[in-house]
């Protein structure tokens, strides 16, 4: 039933980070042809950078929200632990995994530079189909990960 219920979940987000990501990096991004990696007007760590911050804090806070309020509602058949603070714990993974992704990012784009060369450049629709597939993926696996901590860590039971 908790598999079924963030499949949902995981869905929703995924169309809904699809949909968002296309459209602002659509119109965010105005030159088709000149988008380099840190320099210029329009680079790629200020398409992604910001992105990888925002999209696993709110889709973690989402998922987290959603579970805790079917399980109160009794439409989940698990249980919290008694005086679980929902909103502490789901801040606390939100942050932990905005973080990560951001470092990852960081991590990756001057590996790229140091890999590819200081004069690479790409094209914009290269660009927005890498960027909103990964935003898709991301929201899949920041939909089911926070649940599984929550039923590693003790936080979440069955009845």
């Amino acid at each position: 039933m908790l598999n079924r219920f963030l499949f949902k979940r995981a869905i929703i987000n995924f169309m809904i980070n699809i949909i968002l990501n296309f459209v602002i990096q659509f119109f965010a991004l105005k030159n088709y042809e000149a988008l380099r990696v840190i320099e210029g007007e329009q680079s790629l760590v200020k398409v992604f950078l910001p992105l990888a911050f925002l999209l696993p804090f709110f889709v973690t806070m989402d998922s987290v929200k959603h579970v805790y309020k079917e399980v109160e509602k009794g439409k989940l058949p698990f249980e919290f632990i008694k005086n679980f603070k929902w909103l502490r714990y789901a801040f606390k993974v939100s942050i932990f995994n905005g973080i990560f992704i951001l470092l990852v990012g960081i991590t990756c784009f001057f590996l790229l530079l140091i890999s590819l060369g200081y004069d690479l450049f790409f094209e914009k629709n290269g660009v927005i189909i890498f960027q909103v597939s990964l935003a898709g993926i991301l929201a899949i696996f920041f939909t089911y990960q926070p649940v599984f901590l929550m039923k590693k860590k003790f936080y979440l039971y069955k009845k």
